[in-house]
């Protein structure tokens, strides 16, 4: 019975912010302020407040599945034994929103470092997710560039730049 308890508290805590998100956003729509709005001033700044608890809700699901830690070492592909360990992270821009994906990076000296989280999440190797180059590439066949960018960040809450949506669409 304790366990359970614990693994519960575990899961609150890991989705605490998303829960206060979520609170935050039912008390504004119950509210007066939200009261003396149109509809569509409603929907828009649901939408905007929207996205942010679903950035939360997946940086949660990121940090619930922990660091990809494979232990005390990780032989590479070419057989060398990787026995130096350290805490990482890095970016991810997703259709949320920034995210940040914690993980255990594994290297030896003179040999590149691994991080198999990242293949565990079949992450890019740059900031974009496999999500928002989809909708880059989806955009860009439909009209300009600038269109592009446009559409990415008031349809995702995402920024790109236009270069980097012009080395997606390359890609």
């Amino acid at each position: 019975m304790m366990l359970h308890s614990i693994q519960t508290t575990a899961i609150e805590d890991e989705f605490s912010a998303a829960c206060m998100k979520f609170e935050e956003i039912t008390e504004w729509l119950s509210g007066e302020e939200s009261q003396r709005l149109t509809h569509s001033e409603v929907e828009s700044q649901l939408q905007s407040k929207g996205m942010e608890l679903l950035r939360l809700l997946f940086q949660a699901n990121l940090d619930r599945r922990g660091v990809g830690d494979m232990g005390d070492s990780l032989e590479s592909e070419d057989g060398i034994i990787l026995t130096h360990k350290r805490a990482t992270s890095r970016k991810l821009k997703s259709v949320f929103g920034l995210v940040e994906v914690r993980r255990q990076s594994y290297s030896a000296r003179g040999s590149n470092s691994l991080n198999p989280k990242d293949a565990q999440l079949n992450l890019p190797a740059d900031l974009y997710s496999h999500t928002v180059r989809k909708i880059v590439a989806k955009e860009a066949s439909r009209g300009s560039f600038d269109e592009t960018v446009a559409a990415i960040g008031e349809y995702t809450g995402t920024e790109i730049a236009k270069r980097q949506a012009e080395e997606l669409v390359q890609k």
